[in-house]
């Protein structure tokens, strides 16, 4: 337990050799870089926690030798961006905390392959958009939270009504910021035509 110690730095050679260590908490520091291979001996990590820190990006790969990791929360950090590889390396993943940043990107492979999710959490933050059907791939997803983003509800974004009509226990309060007719309305009880961009309405068909 390393929590509250003013560690700024993760360095490749703090965690070398701990193979065996299953649960590592790194709450409550002043850390705002972690060197890209720094977890890599991790290998029997099963729960990291680096919430409530300066992070203000994470590095591709970062997770590379995760296999077994289940529950990972970066909560209450400074990240702007959530790159393509960040959790490659971590396919067992169940718990991913991503909630009270400041993201505004979300890439569109970012949480690919995670396939055994079953709670994520990115509200409050800065999120206008999301890519299409990015939950698609997460049949076990149970919570979601996207509460408190300024999501842009336009054509592009007709997919998450769509997705989260289907799935009505998921993510409520997610509300419209933009345009300003749709502003604080829910996403899930706005029909397709209401997603509008520049005079055109994207035309897949509702379920």
């Amino acid at each position: 337990d390393l929590q509250g110690n003013n560690i700024s730095v993760i360095y490749e050679s703090d965690l070398q050799g701990l193979a065996k260590l299953r649960i590592l908490q790194l709450t409550d520091n002043h850390i705002y870089t972690i060197e890209k291979d720094a977890l890599h001996d991790l290998i029997s990590l099963e729960r990291l926690r680096l919430n409530s820190n300066r992070l203000k990006s994470i590095p591709d790969n970062f997770l590379s030798s995760a296999a077994n990791l289940l529950r990972l929360d970066l909560s209450h950090n400074a990240l702007t961006a959530v790159p393509k590889r960040a959790f490659k390396g971590a396919p067992a993943l169940r718990s991913l905390q991503l909630d009270n940043n400041q993201i505004t990107c979300l890439d569109e492979g970012a949480v690919k392959g995670l396939t055994e999710l079953e709670i994520l959490t990115l509200n409050n933050n800065n999120i206008t958009t999301l890519p299409r059907d990015m939950f698609a791939g997460m049949p076990r997803l149970r919570e979601l939270r996207l509460s408190e983003n300024p999501f842009a509800c336009d054509c592009h974004l007709s997919w998450l009504a769509r997705y989260l009509k289907n799935a009505s226990r998921l993510a409520p309060y997610t509300r419209c910021h933009s345009p300003g007719q749709l502003k604080g309305q829910n996403v899930a009880d706005l029909h397709e035509q209401e997603f509008k961009c520049s005079g055109f309405t994207e035309n897949t068909p509702m379920e």
